[in-house]
């Protein structure tokens, strides 16, 4: 028998409240034997459940039950906006790294031209969001500055990393016009970057997304209501995973 992709996900989410299946059965509100059909891949879950095991979830792997469910983004923040308030206060206590801006004729410390250990790493800050990639391949000619961080927030590697700038509105309120947002490309194959926030290039642009699966298909996802999903076609690539981002919430 085929596996299931709810299967680990449920499996997973009960596992993480450290619940037997009959406390977790009792929590949905069914028998000891659902959850067990559920794991085995014998039975999926009802949109019902789904939208139960969503609201037990923390963001971001909540949204895979509420895609099962049907629920897209904008329809979870219309529906329920606890969820939305939720990603707010999450945007909010999210970690910024101590970063400095210098030129890059003043570069005086570790990085992707200048390796070696070093408590902080300098990583090019690009003219064109579209020469995101592995730092190594970048031409001096496309980097505007460089941005210092400390070591922990340059992992894997500074040869992996570049930043861009944000263009448009389609990510707010998480992102905005002119956030730097750091590029980790040293995974880009898209099954390891489901339901996370994603650098991708298609239509000969670049534009940031949520990486999300609805049925066979790979999409990019906006977190701003006005703006639809985009398929993630074949001539498309994933430039790399967002690995931090820094501005200021107004």
């Amino acid at each position: 028998m085929a596996f299931k992709d709810w299967q680990r996900e449920v499996k997973g989410l009960r596992e993480s409240l450290d619940l037997s299946q009959t406390a977790f059965a009792r929590a949905l509100g069914v028998t000891q034997e659902f959850v067990s059909n559920w794991e085995h891949g014998k039975k999926e879950p009802s949109n019902e459940r789904y939208i139960q095991m969503a609201k037990m979830t923390p963001l971001p792997d909540c949204w895979f039950f509420f895609e099962k469910a049907g629920l897209s983004r904008s329809d979870v923040y219309r529906l329920m906006p606890e969820i939305q308030a939720t990603v707010l206060e999450r945007v909010e206590k999210q970690q910024i790294p101590e970063i400095k801006v210098i030129s890059a004729s003043k570069l005086k410390c570790g990085g992707p031209h200048n390796p070696g250990k070093a408590a902080y790493f300098a990583l090019p800050l690009l003219k064109d969001a579209a020469a995101a990639g592995p730092a190594l391949l970048v031409d001096e000619s496309e980097i505007e500055r460089y941005i210092i961080v400390p070591a922990s927030q340059a992992r894997p590697g500074p040869d992996w990393m570049t930043c861009i700038h944000v263009q448009g509105d389609s990510m707010e309120p998480i992102l905005k016009e002119r956030y730097i947002v750091c590029v980790d490309s040293s995974v880009t194959e898209p099954r390891r970057l489901q339901q996370k926030m994603v650098v991708a290039y298609i239509d000969g642009g670049v534009t940031i997304k949520h990486l999300d699966r609805v049925g066979n298909q790979w999409v990019l996802t906006p977190e701003n209501k006005a703006y639809r999903q985009q398929p993630l076609s074949d001539e498309a690539r994933i430039i790399g995973r967002v690995a931090w981002w820094y501005g200021q919430q107004e």
